[in-house]
């Protein structure tokens, strides 16, 4: 088992908080706790939880959680983008993010469903 830190969807999921900090810092005042607040949630317990997965042996419990909360940010980014809170490119690149952390959960989902797992 290597280091969660190390992980390639660890780092994709650290680089969609980091985005999502930033993108959160520009909303208004009336929506940064409610829409802002719940964007980062997710993307905190996205990070957290690909370091539960890493170090359980049942990892799917925590992958299904984790691509809920990517479909969950997903909502969330495009509402902001819709209430134009944030940029089309912003928004572009975000969705990026949560698209690379979606594949490799999915991706490792599939693999710890394995017989060879």
């Amino acid at each position: 088992m290597s280091l969660h830190t190390e992980l390639p969807i660890y780092k994709s999921a650290y680089e969609l908080l980091q985005a999502s900090s930033a993108l959160v810092k520009n909303f208004p005042r009336s929506v940064k706790t409610s829409i802002g607040g719940a964007i980062q949630d997710a993307c905190v317990r996205i990070a957290l939880l690909v370091a539960k997965a890493n170090s359980s042996k049942n990892k799917i419990p925590y992958l299904d959680e984790m691509l809920e909360l990517v479909m969950e940010t997903e909502l969330l980014i495009r509402l902001a983008k819709d209430m134009k809170f944030i940029s089309l490119k912003q928004y572009a690149s975000t969705v990026l993010l949560t698209n690379a952390v979606g594949k490799q959960a999915g991706g490792w989902r599939r693999a710890s469903q394995s017989p060879a797992a």
